[in-house]
């Protein structure tokens, strides 16, 4: 089977969990970040295929985490 990876950057930790818990029980490996720095060194770090992203968060928006994440060679 394939090495699925999976990056959630996620501010809320009962979102967050619900979404580990379902992508783990799919033998996923799940990543998480909690804010759009975090997640933008995870995604630097960890090179996950699939980034599921929140849009509102308190540090920098989902918007903004996108853009860094794809301005970046390593990711984009």
């Amino acid at each position: 089977m394939p090495n699925k990876r999976l990056l959630v950057i996620e501010d809320d930790y009962d979102v967050a969990e619900m979404l580990l818990m379902y992508f783990t029980s799919h033998q996923y490996e799940v990543y998480h970040a909690d804010s759009g720095g975090q997640g933008i060194e995870m995604a630097r770090t960890k090179y996950p295929p699939l980034i599921m992203l929140d849009v509102m968060m308190p540090d920098m928006d989902g918007y903004e985490t996108c853009r860094r994440i794809r301005q970046m060679t390593l990711t984009k």
